[in-house]
Order: C-alpha cells, then structure tokens, then sequence
C-alpha cells in the first residue's frame, strides 16, 4: 500500500485524501502513510486501541467516553479526538448506520481539524467509489 501511494505521488497524482476501507485502519500502515497524505477511513471494531486519559481502549469503549455532537444531522452522533500507537492522534466520528437503526459506523480521520460533517463528506466519496465498482461488477459481470 506504501509503495502504491508513493509511486502515485511520485506520478504527478495529486491527492487531499487517501480514503481507506476498514480492513487498512491499522497503527503501522497509519504511521507509513501519514506523511504522505491524510488518510480518512472506516474504522472496524477489532482489537485495535486507542488512547483515552493514558488508557487504552476499544472501539466500542470509546464510542461511550466520545461527546455527543449537537448539530442539525440526526446522523452524527459522537465524536472524539483521540490517538493510536504510536501517537498517532485521530478524529473519529460516530455515525448512525443507515440500516440498522440502533447501530453505529465509526470513521476515522489523521486531521483532527476538519469537521464532523467534513470527515463524512470527504469518507462519502469514497462510498460513490465502492457503490460505483459493485454495479459495475454485476452489470458486466466483472470478477
């Protein structure tokens, strides 16, 4: 993945955001893109940590010590700035699931100052691109 995004950049290709599936939001793959661009991704619930008062965390944890967001979208419903080894500090904000009413979907951004509603602007394109591929997979019949 590294290596992608470096010959990418090294290309001439011009990216804001390197927007990431959940299964590439882990510390070490963080740490070697973060000084290449600004990573926004899905986060899934797994063993990861995060450091919370000098503790660490799951996802779920954090999810209850994240403040509840005041704003005019029913949608977004915490957020909380945090960090993962090795002091990587990340946004990360709760959103309601579309389907599952009573459930949750976290994103997670590397730049703490864009905005809730901005973080899940900028992680929706990625969506369009994901939605874009399964059409185009059934329509064509692509593997």
């Amino acid at each position: 993945m590294e290596t992608l995004v470096k010959n990418s950049l090294a290309a001439g290709i011009q990216a804001d955001y390197l927007l990431l599936d959940s299964w590439f939001t882990h510390a070490p793959l963080l740490t070697s893109i973060t000084s290449l661009g600004v990573p926004v991704s899905m986060v899934k619930a797994t063993s990861q940590r995060y450091q919370v008062r000098k503790r660490n965390v799951e996802l779920k944890e954090l999810y209850g010590l994240a403040q509840p967001v005041i704003e005019s979208s029913s949608n977004i419903l915490r957020s909380i700035v945090t960090a993962i080894k090795p002091n990587i500090a990340v946004k990360i904000v709760f959103v309601r699931h579309r389907q599952k009413k009573n459930e949750w979907l976290a994103i997670l951004s590397t730049d703490t100052t864009l905005t809730e509603t901005e973080i899940i602007r900028i992680y929706g394109m990625r969506w369009d691109i994901e939605t874009f591929f399964k059409y185009v997979k059934s329509l064509l019949r692509l593997q």
